[in-house]
């Protein structure tokens, strides 16, 4: 994600999980290079919430990436 130019929807659901190896070993490596892509107010509710120790999704509305956590809103069509 880094630099590229993307856009949120409001009625999108977001999926967020550990980052893992081939064999869903969960890895610190992945999880870091995950979270480094991840704006500061994401990444704070993330670690706060332990959402990035398990492989179980967390799931963030589109509404509450744009809202809470200052993602850019898609045009409206």
């Amino acid at each position: 994600m880094g630099s590229a130019t993307f856009c949120v929807e409001r009625s999108a659901s977001l999926l967020f999980h550990a980052g893992h190896d081939d064999r869903r070993n969960i890895s610190a490596y992945w999880t870091d290079r995950f979270m480094s892509a991840y704006n500061a107010p994401l990444r704070q509710y993330l670690v706060a919430g332990h959402h990035m120790k398990t492989l179980a999704f967390h799931t963030i509305s589109g509404a509450a990436m744009i809202d809470r956590f200052r993602y850019r809103e898609c045009p409206r069509k």
